[in-house]
């Protein structure tokens, strides 16, 4: 796969010789885009930021090509591509013969148990900033805090102002915001799933949490799920955390 920052578009490429590409005049706007790539014997799907932008089947040639054993990651300048940075990256592979690639995880992952497991992040990481993003791959088949922060330490009884800034609530549906002046900690929900199904459905989901000074957005597997409008601002919520943390419902 290749990046052609000066075609503007994303190549799949064999051999020097390009087999399938997509159009994309601003894939090059300095902001995180995920990608991914499937091969299932020579048929490759290819993802950007959750939406399906390439299929090519190569599966006459696919046993012929696939004698290599090196794969990595690579940029250049010129030519193909200038300065670009990489994040998050994970393979799996299945077998070869009649393939069955599963995605454990898009990367790394930790469980929580939704209550007393979490993970806590150094303090004011989010109240020092309004415009930030909190993104982060989910499943569950229940519910609960993927990211939250508040006034209090969590384990304790809520004194003060605090934030579900994304959970999955006890109807499946996902919900998520930053405090703001105007709406408090009310959250974007996505009232219809934007995937087809309750997110509480044991499968892999992406979502994205924006905040940009006055307003927060929330993107649910690569699709705008709401915004709401309101000058963000986190109070005396100095502690953060990801699993656990207080939610409405």
């Amino acid at each position: 796969m290749s990046f052609d920052e000066y075609n503007d578009q994303v190549k799949l490429i064999y051999d020097g010789a390009t087999l399938a590409f997509f159009n994309h005049s601003t894939l090059d706007d300095r902001e995180w885009h995920a990608f991914q790539v499937s091969c299932d014997t020579g048929v490759f799907d290819v993802w950007l930021d959750g939406a399906p932008i390439i299929t090519y089947d190569d599966s006459a040639n696919f046993f012929a090509r696939a004698t290599g054993t090196l794969s990595g990651f690579a940029g250049g300048s010129g030519g193909e591509t200038n300065a670009h940075q990489v994040r998050n990256m994970a393979a799996a592979v299945g077998a070869t013969s009649q393939p069955a690639v599963t995605w454990a995880a898009p990367f790394a992952r930790q469980a929580f148990n939704g209550t007393s497991d979490y993970t806590p992040i150094t303090d004011a990481v989010i109240q020092s900033d309004t415009s930030l993003t909190v993104e982060t791959w989910f499943r569950t088949n229940t519910g609960g805090t993927l990211f939250g922060y508040q006034a209090d330490p969590v384990g304790g009884g809520v004194s003060g102002y605090y934030t579900p800034a994304l959970y999955v609530a006890t109807d499946g549906q996902l919900r998520g915001v930053f405090w703001s002046d105007s709406v408090g900690p009310a959250p974007i929900t996505s009232a219809v799933p934007v995937s087809g199904d309750l997110l509480n459905d044991g499968a892999w989901h992406h979502v994205a949490l924006i905040g940009d000074d006055d307003q927060s957005t929330l993107y649910i597997d690569g699709v705008l799920a709401g915004v709401k409008v309101g000058l963000i601002d986190h109070l005396t919520q100095a502690i953060n955390q990801v699993g656990t943390g207080y939610t409405f419902n």
